[in-house]
Formats: C-alpha cells, structure tokens, sequence
C-alpha cells in the first residue's frame, strides 16, 4: 500500500486550510450575487490551476440554469440553458465532482443535446452546489492549466469540499437577500400603515372637507411612488368630473373621463393596465391602476394612480399597490360619504335658522290686536308650518267707524317669502296711512282708501323688490258697517265667501293678476252690500288644500259647508271650530303650507 509521503501531506492540507480561509474571507467581504459568484470562482480556479470555470445558478421554477460568473475565456451566449428537473434529481445524487468524461446518462445526453454550452465553458468536471435536498446550482471547470495534468484524488477532494463551501455561502446569499426582502416589505407594510393611519385622521375629520379630494390623491401618488393621477367623483347628473388631479392635464382628464375610463370606473372592479391601452393614450401615461370608490353599494367614482417610478423607468402596478389602493379608497369612501352627510347637516341647519328667522318676521308682521269697530265680529288665525311659508293678514281701523282688512300669501317659502311679505307690509301700511290721514282732512267715505289705485300701487312696490319667480296672492277689503258696504279688491287671491244671514253663498270673482307679475296691471273693485248676520271669510289656499292621510284635499266645498252651518255663531267660535274639523281631516299628517282664516260676522250697529 502507497502512503503519501508526511511532507505531502502537511503541504495538502496547508493548501487546504488556507483555501477554506479565503472563502471565509470572501464570504464576509462579499457584495451581491456576482460579486460573490466571482471571488468564489477565481479562486477554486486558483486553488487548482484551473484554466477556465463559471458558475451557473439553478432556478426551478423555470427549470432552468443561469451563469452568474465566468472565467476570462468563457464566451457564451446565451446565459441561460434548460434544465429538466430529472436532470436537476440527477445532479444531487453527486457526491464527488461529475467527470464529463464519462457522465450519468442524463447528463450525458443533456451534453449531447448542448454541445455548445459544454464546448464554451471548456467543461470536463461538473461539480454539483446543493444542501438540503435542493439544488442551487454547477460549478463548471476546464482541465488543469494547459491540460498538462489530471485533476489528482487530492484536487477532487479539495474540489468538492471546497464546492460545499460555496454552496454555504451561495445558499446563505439567498437567505441573507430573502431576509433583507423580507425586512423591506415588513418595512414598507409598516410605513403604508402608519401613512394610511396618518390619512385615515386627515381625511375621516370634519375639518378642510374642500381638501378632502386633494389630501386623497396626494397620499395615494406618494404611497406608490407613481408620477401622476386623478381623483374622478361623480357629479349631480352622475357623469364623472375631476375632483383632483396631480401630474395629469385635467383636460386630458376630462376627455379620457367621458370615453375609456368611464368604462373604467363602471367596471367597479380594481384594474390594472401595464400594457400600452385606449385608457393609456387618452391621459396620456405609460402605465396605470384604477382602484373604484364604493360605499354602501353605492359607486363614488375612481382613483386612478399612473406611471410607478424607478431608478430604472416604469415599473409595471401589482397587486400590492392595488391592496393598499383599496384600503386608501375604503377610508376615503367613508370620509366622502361622511362629508356628504356633513354638509347636509348643515344645509340642514341653515335651513332650520333660516325658517327660525322667517317665522319670527312673519309672527312680527301679525296684528297682536284687533280693532273693536262697532257693529263687527272679528277673529282670524295663521297656522304656520314647519316650512314656514308667506301667509299674512293685518286688520286696520279707519276714520269714522270704518275697518280695513288684508290677506295675502306669497309664492315659496323661507326668508326669501318672509322679507317679501315684510316688503308688502311695510308698503301697505305706508298707503293706508296716507290715505287715512287724506280722508280725515275732507276725502271720501264711499271709497276711503281709494282700493283700486291702492292695489296697483303696491303691485309697482312688489314687482320692484321681487325676483321673475317670486309674486304675491293678496284681498283688500274695506268695510263701512255704518253704511252697510264692503268695497273689496283681489289681486289673484282665493275668492272670498260672503254668507248672507239667510244663508245664501257669494263667491265675487272679479280680480286682476298676482302683485308683482307684471309691473303694470289693472284691479277693478266689487262693492257688496253687508247686513246684519252677513259673515265674510277670507282664507289662503294651505286651508282648501290641507291633506288628510288619504292624500285627499279638505276643499273649499268643505269650509263653505262649515261656515254656512256656523253663519250664526261668534266669529272666534266658528274659527275654532273649522281648525278642530281641519286637524281631526289632516290626523297629523305634515303640511307644507301656512294655513290663514280671517272672519268678519257684520251684527247690529251700536
């Protein structure tokens, strides 16, 4: 038996030891993959006096083997070469260097097969990178330099052990790199939800809700380190219209928004576009991720995030930008939805100061007495509603014994009607003031107040203080009990009911056209005797039109009915007892107008 002189064998394991060492040293210093791939390389060349080598990696999910480094000499093209898996199980059988001289039958007909990949490498031992079952990969090396020597039992012993060691560090690369991946998604998770928490404060409060789309759209371009993007919200009339914009010309905006991405947005599902599209072209951008605003069922609108940014170009969206696009447009879905509420709580709130307001002109503007003319009964009343409308009515004591009396209602509702009906009262009670004082220095008693110039002077009034929309129904009337008459005038209101004593129904229609409809018009008076027992009513339409809970009308068949039953009674008592009868027919059922009931019962004269 040859023994290995003592000499050679010290010297073996000296080359040995110190080739171990110098992959320790290269495994700490190295870099990337290359790099590390390299320095390994150059030198298991070295330690052997190999000519040529390269590394080549194993990937399986493509079955496939890549050179991550090669020796000067080493011209290959491609870098990557098919690997069955059969081949790959074949490989890790290995538990010495694979001489290619006489290869396992797969390998050998894989040589066969790629005669080109094993002639530029200079192959003629393969050694085989695996740990734990799995391969990693080949190390490929030529001949001893110049082919002047066979690899000996002591360079095959070294080659393979020096192969685990490389397999160590390669398989530790991956780990190292894998956990670095892993810490940088753990890192970037982290940050999206500190920025996602940070945006669900800003955007879920009630507070800047104008800047609400912007804030939406700014954290969302950042999130993803993308170029550009827009915010698109449905309108009033549900066409899409661009709420935010960053990067993006709104006009492109607006015009992609009435073609490709309409079809986007009424997808309702999340879209990814990383290939040139219609979409694409009408923004313009490269790429694209369109996420849709769903609350509720109901459809929002859309974030639309183009163009992710990097140091190499456009990076393609995946599903990770559309998770954390989700989670963006769920927050902010709720804060629109939350701002939409918001806002009609204080339109909501508007509105209630602003009929608080109206009803306190309107009850401002009501007689707080009523004249005690001798010979007349008197009583009326207003119900308001909560939509507080323009119902009116004033009583005026005139100079010898006479009585003047007013209703009207104004078109709409809330302090628009309430300073209208202020307009109205103001100018009336300046007329009849005039008119008074004029009688009392020698005018008169047949027409006091001179209704009809009275009635179109007040029509100037309103048609100058009113808007096209805006116009007053509205009676004046003058009683004379002395003399037995009532001069009257109707500007568009209801027609009155006079109830004679015996009965008998009056309805006077003659009138001329709403005040403030046009700004010149003609009233004409009707003169109607008043005897003793005779009762005048007068009323706006929220009593004719009150609705029960069938939808059915009270009517003015009704009030007639009431009055001619009641024609004897006090005027206060028959008021009472028509609001009884019209609150027993509504049954609490909400009405949208002021009802108004003004009597005069003419009785004996004192």
């Amino acid at each position: 038996m040859d023994l290995e002189p003592e000499s050679e064998t010290g010297e073996r394991l000296r080359l040995w030891f110190s080739a171990l060492a110098d992959i320790g040293e290269v495994i700490a210093s190295a870099g990337d993959l290359e790099v590390l791939s390299g320095s390994l390389l150059r030198l298991i060349l070295g330690s052997v006096t190999a000519s040529k080598g390269a590394v080549l990696l194993y990937d399986p999910s493509r079955s496939e083997l890549r050179v991550v480094a090669r020796s000067r000499g080493v011209q290959l093209s491609p870098l990557r070469w098919p690997l069955a898996p059969e081949l790959a199980a074949e490989l890790l059988q290995a538990r010495e260097p694979v001489a290619l001289a006489q290869p396992p039958p797969l390998l050998a007909g894989y040589r066969s097969e790629h005669p080109a990949l094993f002639e530029a490498l200079g192959a003629h031992l393969w050694i085989p990178l695996a740990t734990r079952g799995t391969l990693l990969g080949v190390l490929s090396l030529s001949r001893k330099f110049l082919g002047r020597e066979e690899y000996s039992k002591s360079d095959l012993e070294l080659l393979w052990l020096m192969g685990q060691n490389a397999t160590l560090a390669l398989h530790n690369y991956d780990l190292v790199r894998d956990l670095k991946e892993t810490n940088f998604r753990l890192n970037r998770k982290i940050v999206e939800l500190e920025n996602l928490h940070e945006m669900g404060l800003s955007i879920t409060s009630l507070a800047g809700l104008d800047e609400l789309p912007d804030t939406v759209l700014l954290r969302a371009v950042s999130l993803c380190d993308a170029g550009g993007g827009t915010l698109l919200l449905r309108g009033a009339g549900e066409q899409l219209i661009v709420a935010a914009h960053f990067g993006l010309d709104p006009a492109s905006i607006a015009r992609a928004a009435a073609g490709p991405l309409a079809r986007v947005v009424e997808a309702e599902t999340p879209l990814l576009l990383n290939q040139p599209s219609e979409a694409l072209r009408s923004l313009p951008c490269n790429k694209l991720v369109a996420v849709p605003l769903l609350v509720g069922g109901k459809n929002l609108g859309a974030l639309i995030v183009c163009d992710k940014e990097s140091r190499g170009g456009y990076e393609d969206f995946g599903e990770d930008d559309v998770r954390l696009l989700s989670s963006l447009t769920a927050q902010a879905g709720v804060a629109f939805e939350n701002a939409r509420l918001y806002r009609g709580a204080l339109e909501r709130e508007r509105l209630e100061k602003e009929l608080e307001i109206a009803s306190t002109i309107q009850k401002a503007l009501l007689p707080k007495e009523y004249p005690k003319i001798p010979g007349l009964d008197l009583a009326a009343l207003t119900i308001p509603t909560r939509h507080v409308g323009g119902d009116y009515f004033d009583f005026f004591a005139l100079p010898y014994g006479q009585l003047g009396l007013a209703i009207a209602d104004v078109s709409g509702k809330g302090i628009p009607a309430a300073l209208l009906v202020s307009t109205l009262h103001a100018a009336l009670h300046a007329e009849v003031e005039q008119r008074a004082e004029k009688l009392l220095e020698g005018g008169t008693c047949a027409d006091p107040l001179e209704l009809c110039g009275l009635v179109s002077k007040l029509n100037r009034r309103v048609f100058g203080a009113s808007t096209r929309n805006k116009y007053i129904t509205f009676l004046m009337a003058v009683c004379n009990r002395k003399a037995g008459l009532l001069h009257a005038v109707n500007a568009g209101h209801n027609y009155p009911v006079v109830v004679r004593a015996d009965g008998r129904v009056e309805r006077p229609r003659e009138g001329g056209f709403f005040l403030g409809m046009f700004e010149s018009a003609h009233y004409p008076r009707v003169d109607l005797p008043l005897a003793s027992g005779d009762l005048l009513c007068l009323f706006t339409d929220g009593i004719s039109e009150a609705r029960g809970a069938g939808g059915d009308e009270f009517g003015e068949e009704r009030l007639v009915e009431m009055l001619v039953e009641r024609r004897a009674a006090p005027a206060r008592e028959t008021v009472d007892a028509i609001v009884a009868e019209l609150g027993d027919f509504t049954a609490g059922q909400p009405q949208y107008d002021d009802m108004t009931l003004v009597l005069l019962r003419a009785e004996e004269p004192v």
